[in-house]
């Protein structure tokens, strides 16, 4: 899971879950739909344009009637054309950018970097923990040969994921895109 926004009790989350099926029940059993719809709102708040927004919408949309798939397919895309916007030709001289356009993972981790040069070091915890949540969301998959253990763009992308997106899946990407939302803000267009 990516950060928690700050109004979830993280008290509330029993810490002794250490494996994935007993942390996702932790946090699950926290959001209510009335939570669901400030994250929506919030998430809303935080879009570059309204092109976003709109993709923003039809996730939620999807999400509501059981779609996840769609939904998490959107949410992916929604963060790829925020890194792609937001990396510049001013960043040509940046130690991390190409000649390219960056996508995936490098673009993501290039958008997180940037905004780490920016933000005051009180965001370094969240910034990592983004950025860990990102690898493990955006990873190759090493030829498409092991099945990840949480949803991953590429195998979805690819059709290569041989498991139903599920309620949870959907869940953890709306939390990562509002926080990638929120650092990539700070990161010039």
């Amino acid at each position: 899971w990516s950060v928690l926004c700050d109004d979830i009790n993280l008290a509330e989350i029993d810490n002794s879950a250490f494996n994935e099926e007993s942390a996702d029940d932790c946090v699950l059993r926290l959001i209510s739909p009335d939570y669901l719809n400030c994250l929506k709102n919030k998430t809303l708040a935080e879009a570059i344009d309204i092109f976003c927004k709109n993709d923003i919408e039809e996730a939620y949309s999807d999400f509501k009637y059981h779609r996840y798939k769609s939904c998490a397919l959107l949410i992916f895309s929604i963060i790829e054309g925020i890194s792609i916007k937001k990396q510049i030709p001013s960043q040509k001289n940046h130690p991390k950018q190409v000649e390219k356009r960056k996508t995936g993972y490098s673009g993501v981790d290039l958008v997180i970097y940037v905004a780490g040069e920016i933000l005051s070091a009180k965001w370094y915890p969240r910034l990592l923990n983004l950025q860990e949540v990102m690898k493990l969301f955006f990873s190759q998959g090493k030829d498409f040969n092991v099945q990840p253990s949480q949803i991953n763009r590429h195998f979805l992308a690819h059709g290569m994921l041989l498991r139903d997106v599920t309620r949870a899946d959907c869940l953890k990407l709306f939390f990562l895109v509002y926080h990638y939302m929120c650092f990539s803000k700070d990161v010039p267009e």
